[in-house]
């Protein structure tokens, strides 16, 4: 039966050599005997002093913060090699690349590739034509390079100064471990807290524009991008239209029908959705580096430049918006940078994990708003009822609280209905009501809202329009009513008139206003009922308007 003390004894007995393993090293490299390079180490060198001294210099908890462990580790190669510059790479296996672990003070380079690595590169990373390197390994396999340059004693790097490295080498892969497992788990803590914050924002948006307003705010301020933009893509142009923009924290939304002119148009978005499809499969996203696609500038491809000086962008990152029900590409999320940092791999990690939760936010926006339109329109003319009117008038509301415009609401009634009804019957009457509706809508704007309030009266909501626009536009609709005939079931010729009153809501008023939503809608509708019933009062058939 073996006892601990001779386990322990066999343990020691096999522990590696590193102070060999550093010589074999050395003259594997250098072409020089053995017994020379061990000769003239131990005229400089007691290295089995400095095999304890490195597993002391190495023998440190790693700290929490990045930049304090990285300052740690050079430390510890500065005293162990008594040199004054050194630099550390990384390898990734993945994608070919190295990082350089001291960048985390200096974020602005680049991964480069592999094989890109030589004595020339790493004498300009360490700004010395005098550069020593060794390999660093872990469990038998790459996993970097340090390098050293410039001894603090000004002489030049000698046999002894590799053998140390080599030495040193050992425990600073073990450290290296240490540190990116740190790194990896403070990276997946902030995107864990990171993306629970974006989905307890997203699990309260209904509608397309607030998920979109949220995940461009989200983005914008988490991810320390200048500008973000939401295009969609335009089927019959191929354009694109940029629905909801994010200027340095600023939002501004065109998705409402009215501001179609207002919209800035990407062109050419469809060959740009094309070039993201053939790329998706093996990323999903499209990283543009630089500030030019093809021979434009990204500002000028995106219609940046009236927020953003030309050559302000230096890159871009595009995400997919995909159809719910299709998988095809209807938009997509761009996001811009103003400065030539490279995007971490937290914020692409960041990004990819937001869209997912903007994918099944629309998903359940689509659902809501079919089921919401289909609670939100009147049986008989199909129009909006008034729930849906509310909800509308709501936004519009909102929405001047933000960017004053003024907004205007019509009440209109049918001229003697109940004499109508009693005369051609209930069945003429509901036909005269889905004429009247489709004359409405035929002589309004896709930004106006047209319902059908209850019985024989309707309401027209007038965003961006004034009081004076909006009275002639009744006018104009009132007088095409007169001059019809309406052919009713029995080939009844029914003439019919409206009486309309109109009101403006003025969202300069708005600005500030303490005066809830609710309110003002019940106040600007009140005086709107009170202008309808002005216009009976002399004589029906016309329109009267207050402010």
């Amino acid at each position: 039966m073996v006892n601990k003390q001779t386990l322990k004894k066999q343990k020691l007995r096999s522990k590696p050599d590193l102070t060999q393993l550093a010589l074999n090293t050395v003259v594997a490299r250098s072409g020089q005997s053995g017994a020379a390079i061990l000769e003239l180490a131990n005229k400089s060198l007691d290295l089995t002093q400095q095999e304890i001294q490195c597993a002391r210099q190495f023998n440190f908890e790693m700290p929490e913060d990045i930049s304090l462990a990285v300052d740690l580790l050079e430390r510890s190669i500065q005293n162990i090699t008594a040199t004054e510059k050194n630099v550390i790479l990384v390898f990734d296996e993945t994608s070919g690349t190295y990082h350089c672990l001291n960048d985390v003070k200096n974020p602005g380079s680049k991964p480069r590739e592999f094989t890109q690595i030589s004595d020339r590169f790493l004498q300009d990373l360490l700004d010395s034509e005098e550069v020593i390197h060794t390999y660093l390994y872990a469990y038998g396999a790459p996993l970097g390079i340090v390098a050293i340059a410039e001894r603090m004693d000004g002489k030049p790097l000698s046999v002894t100064d590799d053998i140390l490295l080599e030495l040193a080498s050992r425990y600073l892969a073990t450290k290296v471990i240490a540190f990116l497992t740190m790194k990896q788990s403070i990276s997946l803590s902030f995107i864990q807290n990171t993306m629970l914050d974006v989905a307890s924002q997203l699990v309260t948006a209904v509608d397309q524009e607030t998920i979109f307003r949220h995940t461009l705010e989200f983005l914008n301020s988490k991810l320390g991008f200048g500008m973000a933009q939401y295009v969609a893509l335009d089927e019959t142009t191929g354009e694109g239209e940029v629905l909801v923009k994010c200027v340095d924290g600023q939002i501004e939304s065109y998705t409402h029908a009215g501001l179609e002119s207002k919209r800035d148009r990407v062109k050419e978005f469809a060959s740009l959705v094309s070039l993201f499809s053939s790329v998706a499969r093996t990323q999903p996203y499209l990283h543009i580096t630089g500030k030019n696609l093809g021979d434009k500038s990204l500002a000028d491809v995106f219609q940046l430049t009236q927020d953003l000086e030309k050559d302000a962008i230096q890159s871009a990152l595009i995400l997919p918006v995909p159809d719910a029900a299709t998988g095809m590409i209807k938009g997509t999320i761009n996001l811009f940078q103003a400065d030539d940092n490279v995007i971490s791999e937290e914020a692409l990690e960041v990004a990819r994990e937001t869209m997912g939760l903007v994918s099944l936010a629309l998903s359940r926006a689509k659902v809501l708003e079919k089921a919401l339109a289909m609670a939100s329109s009147d049986e008989l003319t199909g129009l909006t009822n008034r729930r849906g009117f509310y909800n509308r008038f709501e936004a519009e509301i909102e929405r001047a609280r933000r960017k004053p415009t003024p907004i205007c609401v019509v009440m209109m009634d049918v001229d003697f209905f109940k004499k109508l009804n009693d005369t051609y019957g209930h069945l003429n009457g509901d036909l005269v009501l889905k004429h009247l509706s489709a004359m409405y809508v035929q002589n309004v704007r896709k930004s106006d809202l047209v319902c059908r309030f209850g019985g024989e009266e309707f309401t027209i909501l007038l965003p961006d329009t004034e009081l004076d626009a909006a009275r002639e536009l009744m006018d104009r609709i009132r007088e095409k009513i007169s001059e019809t005939v309406v052919t009713g079931v029995n080939g009844e010729k029914i003439h019919v008139t409206i009486s309309a009153g109109v009101a403006q809501v003025d969202a300069g008023q708005l600005t500030g206003s303490k005066r809830k939503t609710m309110e003002v809608i019940s106040n600007a509708l009140a005086l709107a009922d009170k202008q309808l019933y002005v216009a009976k009062e002399e004589g029906r058939n016309q329109v009267c308007a207050a402010c």
